[in-house]
């Protein structure tokens, strides 16, 4: 059972050195026979066998590879608990680690010490499930983790702890017949245990034909509220034993503050979400800052509770336009919500990931970026939908070619480290590509060209243990997917000095009349590289050679600077076509930026003018609300849940103009009454948009067409009241 176990863990690869196990093992095993077979008990066996133990453990894990060759004797012993005071000052702080030493010395201690309670269990105490169960679980989350191929070792491990139950239950057995005087046959051992194993050999065959209880799919739902907790245990695990050979059994399209370069990538065609938005390539999950060798991390550590009418405090940059998208899930997320690259708010309660840029200084916040969205509180039910509006770059490949290396303090100390792992041959390659080329701009599009001329291929094998996972991907496979691509272009573009990330999510998807949005399935899954340019922000590159390049757009030939109307969106879909309902028309303009100066100026220079211009808009003002009084608009089906959704989000982006002081611990019936004195004749149009947003997001049952078309109509009196609120605002004397 126990040499089971240490076959798992040998086969697994974590690192090198994992046969030296077996020796620690049977030393534990032994030492536990020894003692229990003793008349010594109490606190004696425990003392002893913890000076034995860490011997044992020593002498062994001094024999490890990790461990200098020159080194002899003491000095190997030395070096191993050196290693570990240093792995334990590291500790504290947040840099990840890279002793697979450690993580030796940990397991031996670890397996040593199950070997010896083992023993004391059955032969002592006779205590059987002792031994079983703290074996299984260690077998079993070497499964979780760990490459396939494990499957043979569990079913002994099953074979044999099924025996030794067997063997137990029949020694108490015998003792209780000798103590009654009961006769029983001198081969009742041989029946026994022949019995047990056809018993455990028909178990482990059931068991292997039976649907899998621990599916990802069917826990997703029970383990929801376990998810975030896990997934930082994983984060801190990982940032402790960095270098480990974290294969996994396959990759999936899940989304945590990790990305693991690892074995096959196996993903399915489930639908995952539908997307309506007028532009979008990716629509991100997490952004990840530190590379490892063998995985990406994401270490923010600050958070930010947010929704429509509370945001992040985010650094502006050129050339950019807000997008607003609607996204519909269909899938289980693990709490993680997708938006375009670079999002600002949603519409619904979350907390947000930030690296911090700039510590708070007044009500607005700290400067920061998000990295990752959650849901806050209960996760989305399939078919429910939520709001994002991100800022997406329109900046032309003449603008990032002239934007320099002019690169902030906070994104030079985050996003241009590479680790020591990375061999001096890929620094190479990426000069060796980038000769000769002028701007950072040009050498990322070349490494970029350069990485699309590799075969995709998602059935690689995982990196060997104590191989750097980009440099496999460049020179030994030599072919991969996404994530390697991803990890090799940010990787080479830091070794150039260009700042970059990796995120990952979901790629565009395939478009769908019939829904009228982007079909996200799992097979979208995706990882790309964002490189920052100064002025522009974060832009994506794509070098995955399976996806179609970006085509990005170009400067007209008769505009002469940046900061001029920029040229067609190339790189983005055109808007999508909404024959059925005009959301433009409906929704209406948002306001203009504080024009106020204009104003004044062009009524100083000619005041006829300005007369003018209010007659006609007037005029056409009142042209307008007599054509919308006369048709009553009918919202097509399709449109009524995101209708809702957009109409509400926009009630709060009304809010945040007026200025008003909303809370993120404000309930939307609250958040109405604050809109409801600043607008007091719009109370009841308030009153009725947040009731239908409220029974539609908390709500399991679905809001009626004749809800949605109060919303409507709501929406439609209550437009006026809101631009007069904000225009009476903007005029109002200043003091």
């Amino acid at each position: 059972m126990l040499m089971a176990m240490v076959a798992s863990l040998v086969s697994a690869e974590w690192t090198d050195g994992m046969a030296l196990l077996t020796p620690v093992v049977l030393g534990g095993f032994a030492v536990g026979v020894a003692l229990s077979a003793s008349r010594w008990s109490g606190l004696f066996p425990l003392v002893h066998s913890a000076i034995t133990g860490a011997a044992w453990v020593l002498y062994w894990i001094s024999r490890a590879p990790q461990v200098p060759v020159e080194l002899t004797g003491a000095a190997r012993v030395g070096f191993v608990v050196q290693s570990f005071l240093e792995w334990l000052s590291m500790l504290v702080g947040d840099a990840p680690m890279r002793s697979n030493l450690v993580f030796l010395l940990e397991l031996a201690t670890l397996l040593w010490w199950l070997a010896y309670l083992a023993a004391w269990a059955v032969f002592r105490e006779g205590r059987v499930w002792r031994a079983i169960i703290p074996t299984g679980l260690i077998m079993a989350v070497n499964m979780y983790f760990a490459a396939g191929g494990q499957e043979f070792y569990f079913a002994v491990f099953v074979v044999c702890s099924l025996l030794l139950a067997v063997r137990t239950y029949l020694a108490e057995q015998e003792l209780t017949w000798r103590r009654m005087r009961i006769r029983y046959a001198e081969d009742i051992h041989f029946d026994f245990l022949r019995d047990g194993f056809i018993f455990a050999l028909l178990v482990v065959l059931l068991a292997s034909f039976l649907p899998r209880a621990t599916d990802p799919e069917a826990l997703q739902g029970n383990l929801g509220a376990l998810r975030r907790p896990w997934e930082r245990v994983q984060e801190e695990w990982v940032r402790m034993f960095s270098a480990l050979n974290y294969q996994g059994a396959g990759v999936s399209a899940a989304f945590s503050n990790s990305l693991t370069l690892g074995g096959p990538r196996n993903l399915g065609n489930r639908v995952i979400m539908d997307v309506k938005s007028p532009a979008g390539r990716y629509w991100r999950a997490a952004v990840y800052d530190t590379y490892t060798g063998r995985r990406w991390l994401n270490t923010s550590t600050a958070t930010q509770a947010i929704d429509f009418g509370t945001h992040v405090n985010t650094p502006t940059f050129e050339a950019r336009r807000e997008v607003t998208q609607t996204v519909t899930l269909y899938a289980p997320s693990g709490g993680v919500l997708y938006a375009l690259p670079q999002p600002l708010r949603v519409s619904l309660g979350a907390t947000a990931d930030l690296t911090i840029i700039e510590p708070a200084t007044d009500e607005r916040g700290p400067l920061a970026e998000i990295t990752m969205l959650h849901r806050r509180g209960q996760e989305l039910r399939e078919g429910q939908s939520y709001l994002a509006v991100s800022s997406i770059s329109t900046a032309t490949v003449e603008d990032l070619q002239e934007a320099g290396t002019d690169y902030p303090e906070w994104v030079v100390e985050r996003y241009l480290d590479v680790p020591p792992s990375v061999p001096e041959r890929v620094r190479a390659l990426a000069q060796e590509i980038t000769a000769g080329l002028p701007t950072p701009f040009d050498k990322a599009a070349a490494l970029e060209r350069y990485l699309r001329t590799i075969p995709y291929n998602d059935q690689i094998e995982a990196p060997p243990p104590g191989v750097d996972a980009v440099d496999y991907f460049l020179f030994d496979a030599k072919a991969g997917y996404c994530d390697y691509y991803a990890s090799a272009l940010a990787i080479m573009a830091r070794s150039l000095g260009i700042p970059a990330r990796v995120a990952a999510g979901y790629a565009q998807g395939t478009y769908s009349a019939e829904v009228d949005a982007y079909r996200v399935l799992e097979s979208d899954g995706h990882s790309w590289v964002e490189i920052f340019f100064p002025g522009y922000g974060w832009i994506e590159f794509e070098p995955t050679a399976s996806q179609d390049a970006i085509d990005r757009p170009t400067r007209p030939e008769d505009q002469v600077g940046p900061e001029q109307e920029q040229g067609p969106r190339s790189g983005f879909p055109e808007p999508l076509d909404r024959p059925e309902l005009d959301l433009e028309e409906l929704l209406g303009e948002e306001p203009a930026p504080d024009d106020s100066t204009a104003v004044a100026e062009l009524a100083s220079r000619n005041p006829a003018a300005v007369a003018l211009v209010g007659v006609v808009a007037v005029a056409v003002l009142a042209l307008a609300l007599w054509r919308r009084r006369r048709r009553s608009p009918r919202v097509p089906g399709s449109l009524q849940p995101q209708l809702v959704l957009t109409i509400y989000g926009r009630l709060m982006e009304w809010a945040q103009r007026l200025r008003l002081p909303l809370q993120p611990s404000q309930t939307p019936h609250e958040r109405a009454a604050v809109l409801a004195q600043a607008v007091p004749q719009g109370q009841p149009a308030i009153a009725t948009i947040t009731e239908v947003y409220v029974r539609e997001q908390y709500s399991p049952y679905p809001v009626e067409a004749e809800s949605v078309q109060e919303v409507v109509v709501a929406w439609e009196g209550l437009r006026p009241l809101l631009r007069r609120a904000w225009l009476s605002l903007r005029t109002r004397p200043r003091r």
